[in-house]
């Protein structure tokens, strides 16, 4: 008999999921800010990261510097999962609210706890990187 994702594996309690989706706004709020200052920065800047090691390959671009632009890019991509996680809540609680009905409450429940699951797998990964991607960048700067 076919069992579903639900019956298997089973949603996080809301008690789990609703300060998993808080932590989860912090961590997206930090990458969407890091995003946003290296945006702004000045040419000089970018161009510090990517000169050190004076350009050990024919390209120019230090392996250090290319392995930062990888994690760069992988914490980059995790926030924005991150990100649309927490925007599929919001929408739905947005209609819950506005429909006002027990059908959309249950829909939004559900959805704040099967997206508790995502979101945790998802810091998983993203607050390693983002620790990393912190300190890679004070070792590749200096």
């Amino acid at each position: 008999m076919h069992q579903s994702f639900g019956a298997t594996y089973g949603p996080l309690p809301l008690r789990f999921a609703v300060p998993l989706l808080l932590v989860g706004a912090c961590v997206a709020a930090f990458v969407v800010y890091d995003m946003y200052r290296m945006a702004e920065a000045e040419p000089g800047e970018t161009d510090a990261v990517t000169a050190a090691g004076n350009g050990s390959e024919s390209g120019g671009v230090a392996p250090s510097a290319r392995a930062l632009g990888y994690l760069r890019g992988a914490t980059y991509a995790l926030g924005t999962l991150l990100v649309l996680a927490l925007l599929t809540v919001g929408t739905v609680g947005i209609i819950a609210e506005i429909k006002g009905t027990w059908h959309w409450a249950i829909h939004l429940e559900s959805t704040v706890s099967y997206l508790g699951v995502f979101v945790a797998g998802v810091l998983a990964l993203l607050l390693p990187a983002a620790t990393l991607l912190v300190i890679a960048r004070r070792v590749v700067d200096e």
